[in-house]
């Protein structure tokens, strides 16, 4: 989310002190909403992810790499996670190399 976000600007955009607010109060929001996401996450041996709250395609990153890095995860529980197009293909490149997944809702 960041690097679509703010790594994105030229040096010249952070010189504004709106922009550099801009940039920080996003990066903090981004912080917190993956601390939120991170205590609604199964522990490493879990077979299953639900994630209950909206999650949103700032997320998505968080989700793939639990997907790399948990190799019992078989069941993938995104219903009412809120993923807009660009989140679901994400998720489907993920998917193509993961082929662990067995349930997908």
């Amino acid at each position: 989310a960041v690097e679509s976000t703010f790594l994105q600007q030229r040096r010249k955009w952070y010189l504004t002190d709106h922009n550099f607010l801009s940039a920080v109060q996003g990066s903090l929001r981004i912080k917190e909403r993956a601390l939120q996401l991170a205590e609604e996450l199964p522990p490493e041996n879990a077979t299953s992810l639900k994630l209950k709250s909206y999650l949103g395609d700032s997320g998505m990153p968080l989700v793939c790499g639990l997907l790399r890095s948990n190799p019992q995860l078989g069941l993938l529980s995104l219903r009412d996670a809120g993923i807009s197009d660009g989140g679901a293909a994400m998720l489907a490149t993920e998917l193509e190399s993961n082929r662990r997944i067995t349930s997908l809702d």
